[in-house]
């Protein structure tokens, strides 16, 4: 014998040489459902029923420009700090309204030394 015994045998497929053929779907029928009608009697009079028992709706979305959120007349000021000048800072800082008012605080006291 030659040593090859798989002569003759049928080897299983391997992921490469299975071939796969597509799926085949008849859409021809498919009919999108249509939109279920409203009743505008209907929603009106339970809009007025929410609201004699104190419901209220919800008030019209207003467009936000993200402009007018910024505070004006400030800037940003960006530092890099030890670890452990941070930490400090950050402690300092929570006991003032905001960072603006400590960081006004520390010039004050700066000037105050010269």
């Amino acid at each position: 014998m030659s040593g090859d015994d798989t002569k003759g045998k049928q080897q299983p497929p391997t992921p490469e040489s299975v071939v796969r053929r597509p799926v085949r779907m008849d859409l021809s029928s498919f009919v999108p459902k249509k939109p279920t009608p409203r009743n505008e009697i209907h929603d009106h009079r339970a809009v007025e029923a929410a609201r004699e028992i104190g419901f209220v709706g919800r008030p019209e979305p207003t467009k936000v420009d993200g402009r007018m959120l910024r505070r004006k007349g400030k800037e940003q000021m960006n530092m890099r700090l030890l670890p452990h000048t941070q930490n400090e800072f950050k402690k300092i800082i929570a006991e003032f309204a905001d960072a603006d008012e400590c960081v006004a605080a520390l010039i004050r006291l700066y000037h105050g030394r010269r």
